[in-house]
């Protein structure tokens, strides 16, 4: 089945090695379309990157809780504290390591 790129509904989704105007057998090519990537800044401000660090804790906290693994009290006053010292420690060690990496 010959087809124009243009005319296909997903077309802005993959990349053929053909020109966009040429015409694409779809049926014989589905290997030599690879789907684009988006391309993911990672510009993340300190403010930004916190943030995630909490709700991840929040989201682990809760799972906790929620699946009855031990009482409240001792997830709020036990796990989610080791947890958020934890996160913490790993955010300052990768961040200096990604400064590490940047410099050389």
């Amino acid at each position: 089945m010959l087809v124009n790129s243009k005319n296909i509904g997903l077309a802005g989704c993959f990349r053929s090695n053909q020109s966009s105007r040429a015409a694409v057998d779809i049926e014989a090519t589905p290997l030599m379309m690879v789907p684009q990537l988006v391309t993911l800044t990672m510009e993340f401000t300190l403010g930004t990157s916190l943030g995630v660090l909490v709700v991840l804790v929040a989201l682990g906290v809760a799972g906790l809780v929620g699946g009855g693994m031990m009482t409240l009290q001792t997830t709020l006053m036990m796990v989610a504290p080791s947890m958020l010292v934890f996160g913490l420690i790993a955010f300052a060690l990768g961040m200096k390591h990604g400064e590490f990496r940047a410099t050389r």
